[in-house]
């Protein structure tokens, strides 16, 4: 796991930027969910896929004589990046709870609806096994279907939703569905409406829009907004200045964040010692240090410049065609009868 992962998945861990992320991809910025509605709830999702030890392949899977023969046992497991159980005030009096994943994400990755798709099915398992254990044990097995599954037609599972967080200033390039990512060459229409999809819910600096978060109980939209323009330096410093308040005063967790991805030089010593950072000051050290680079780039490229164009006309006064010198030089044409046109 590299720094930056560390970095954010320690900020997503804290209830309140966890309660935020919710609140915007499901609830369109509303604030609904609050830090003291989340549960903790395990990270590991996995499955057991028991199989006979005596089995062919052919037989392997429909699991007959399930009783007589011994087993082996496969393990399917997966670890979340972090896991919530969110219970709410919801419709009709009744007490809502859902189980929400968040997976942070550094760079763009190419099968994330499949890996969503696969965390998901893994709790649902999961659930389904352990309300079938509950049942056994408390006797509540009546019929040969309820015996056959462990559940009950009337038990329900909570439902579970995944959130992808990712914190690059750069637009998600990666399939936003299964549909996306399947081969649908030759395959109608109408069969392609058959095969059941399974879509990502992406959270991204690239589409963050301020004015739908209302309420927030974070720095996350602040962090969301900042990197959405960390690519140009002059809206960039005008949202540093409308949001000085925040920024000047920002949780030590949330700095480590904008350090990773604007490159702000922040030290392990300054991000360990304090609570809060400045990072409108930090912000203007990182502008004062690009200007003293830039520049120095330019004093670099004038004086390459000069070194170029003093061997042009050298070779020039030595009778070297322009085609020759363009070879020589790996220069355009153009660039070499422009410097020949300015002697």
């Amino acid at each position: 796991m590299g720094r930056k992962d560390v970095v954010t998945r320690e900020y997503l861990s804290s209830d309140e930027v966890f309660a935020d992320v919710v609140n915007l991809a499901l609830y369109s910025g509303k604030c609904v969910v609050h830090a003291s509605n989340l549960r903790q709830a395990d990270s590991v999702e996995e499955l057991a896929i028991t199989l006979g030890e005596n089995d062919s392949k052919e037989e392997r899977g429909k699991n007959r004589q399930r009783t007589t023969q011994r087993k082996q046992s496969h393990i399917v497991q997966r670890y979340r990046d972090i896991v919530r159980e969110v219970v709410i005030d919801g419709a009709d009096g009744y007490l809502a709870r859902i189980i929400v994943g968040v997976e942070e994400q550094s760079e763009t990755h190419y099968a994330m609806p499949v890996r969503n798709m696969l965390y998901d099915a893994l709790n649902y398992s999961g659930q389904v096994n352990g309300i079938g254990e509950k049942n056994r044990k408390n006797g509540l097995l009546s019929t040969s279907a309820e015996f056959l599954s462990g559940i009950r037609k009337n038990d329900k599972l909570i439902p579970v939703v995944t959130i992808v967080v990712t914190f690059q200033p750069e637009a998600w390039n990666g399939p936003m569905s299964v549909h996306e990512m399947l081969d649908w060459r030759g395959i109608p229409d109408e069969l392609r409406k058959r095969i059941p999809d399974y879509e990502m819910l992406l959270l991204q600096p690239f589409d963050y829009k301020e004015e739908k978060v209302s309420n927030p109980q974070s720095t996350f939209g602040v962090i969301m907004g900042l990197l959405k323009y960390a690519s140009s330096m002059e809206d960039f410093q005008k949202y540093v200045d409308e949001h000085e308040e925040v920024l000047s005063n920002m949780p030590v967790r949330a700095a480590a964040v904008l350090n990773e991805f604007c490159t702000l030089d922040l030290t392990e010593q300054e991000l360990e010692k304090n609570e809060v950072i400045d990072m409108c000051q930090a912000v203007r050290e990182m502008k004062e240090v690009s200007r003293r680079e830039g520049r120095m780039e330019g004093r670099i490229e004038g004086r390459m410049e000069g070194e170029r164009r003093g061997k042009v006309l050298m070779c020039a006064e030595f009778g070297m065609s322009v085609e020759d010198i363009c070879q020589k030089f790996s220069l355009d044409i153009e660039e070499v009868e422009k410097i020949l046109a300015q002697q």
